[in-house]
């Protein structure tokens, strides 16, 4: 079994798993770089099926599709206000541009009369 069936069978973190290694909790064996649990350690009728790793990855998956949707959706919203908010300082820059181009008294003139 590996460390991830391993977590996955006793929901823990394969940290966890690593540590209790360590510290003689499991026995295990590394092979090409990875960790084998011994099967003694883990009851036979409670090793995941493939179905069960299955169900949770598709579980897993199901959540980071809703985490990614979540992400677009204020991905959008900050654009839309990014796009309001250089659309109000172009306004507000072409206003500045129509003042100066106005004499004193006009400027004065815009700014305590009403139309």
């Amino acid at each position: 079994m590996t460390v991830s069936q391993a977590a996955y069978h006793f929901d823990v973190s394969e940290r966890t798993i690593r540590r209790w290694i360590e510290s003689g909790k499991l026995t295990a064996s590394r092979e090409d770089g990875q960790w084998t649990i011994n099967s003694a350690d883990i009851p036979a009728d409670k090793t995941p099926s493939h179905a069960d790793i299955v169900s949770t990855l598709k579980q897993q998956i199901s959540v980071k599709d809703e985490q990614i949707s979540q992400l677009q959706s204020a991905l959008d919203q900050s654009q839309q206000l990014q796009a309001l908010a250089e659309s109000r300082h172009q306004a507000e820059h072409q206003q500045l541009a129509e003042m100066r181009g106005r004499s004193v008294l006009q400027r004065l003139r815009a700014v305590f009369v009403a139309d």
